[in-house]
């Protein structure tokens, strides 16, 4: 009696142990994310890939969720209105990483939700909510005039003031944009969504709601581009001019140097019939001189 007792109670532990061994996983933190790891609901612990295996014997009672702590790149839609009542949409194209210490991923799951899909779509949600408000209050900004000439009936110029992100002149600073925009942001990121802007830009123009302002708008960035290139031009000839003007006094005021510079044409000359004779010759390269000069005779293998 007594030895079917002990049988039954070695069974009866076999059963336990060989539950807990299938219950219990070996579990380890890959690199470039974080697990959280929750007991009854509350956050307990985050998991690093430096704190190796980990086994999840409670799992009944404990949950682990994954945190992607690697670069996100998005492509965030918006809308907007320049000063001048224009209506358009934009993306801006960014990439971030989630701030990974230990308060701030805390902190986050707690505020965002420890899904991982619930959490990333409530980060980019606030990630383009924020963009979205700063870039309107910068487009907005009335004391942000600027100077442009214009002409009036008769052809004669006159400079006037206007906003700088009017519907003409929003592409043309798309870059003045972004990087008032980088500089607004910079600490609203991490306090609200906790992630580190790494880069931010502007897809392609701004697409206005009206065709009309569409054209127009490419029209005024085309000739800007022209005026731009011109410009580079310009000062290109006059850098060339100074440089001559400048050279031509040096060489004047130093013959010695005039001389250099003859003798520098000379040794190309030399070169080009060298290279002539050689080929011509295949064997031997001669490179002819002045009379005042030998000729030096090279033997080619």
């Amino acid at each position: 009696m007594k030895s079917y007792k002990v049988k039954n109670l070695l069974l009866i532990m076999f059963v336990i142990v060989f539950s807990l061994s299938q219950a219990a996983c070996y579990e380890m933190a890959s690199e470039g994310e974080a697990i959280i790891q929750t007991k009854s609901g509350q956050i307990t612990r985050v998991i690093r890939p430096s704190d190796g295996t980990f086994v999840t014997i409670d799992e009944w009672m404990d949950e682990y969720f994954i945190v992607d702590l690697k670069e996100i790149s998005e492509e965030l839609v918006f809308r907007g209105t320049t000063p001048d009542n224009a209506n358009f949409n934009g993306a801006f194209l960014v990439s971030f990483k989630l701030l990974p210490d230990d308060t701030n991923l805390i902190t986050m799951s707690r505020q965002f939700g420890l899904d991982g899909t619930q959490r990333y779509s409530t980060i980019v949600t606030k990630i383009r909510k924020i963009l979205t408000e700063e870039a309107q209050r910068i487009i907005e900004d009335k004391t942000q005039l600027v100077e442009t000439t214009a002409y009036d009936d008769t052809g004669k110029a006159f400079t006037k003031k206007e906003e700088r992100y009017n519907a003409y002149a929003i592409n043309l600073r798309k870059s003045e944009l972004v990087t008032s925009l980088k500089a607004a942001v910079k600490d609203r990121l991490p306090k609200e969504v906790f992630v580190d802007l790494i880069t931010l830009t502007v897809k392609d123009n701004f697409d206005f709601d009206n065709d009309e302002i569409d054209l127009a708008a490419s029209k005024v960035v085309a000739n800007q581009k022209k005026k731009e290139a011109a410009q580079a031009a310009l000062d290109a000839a006059q850098i060339e001019a100074q440089t001559q003007k400048i050279e031509g006094g040096t060489l004047a005021a130093n013959p010695g140097i005039l001389e250099l510079r003859k003798l520098d044409k000379l040794i190309e000359l030399e070169k080009v019939k060298a290279g002539a004779y050689y080929n011509f010759h295949g064997q031997t390269l001669v490179v002819q001189g002045s009379s005042s000069s030998p000729q030096v005779q090279v033997p080619v293998k």
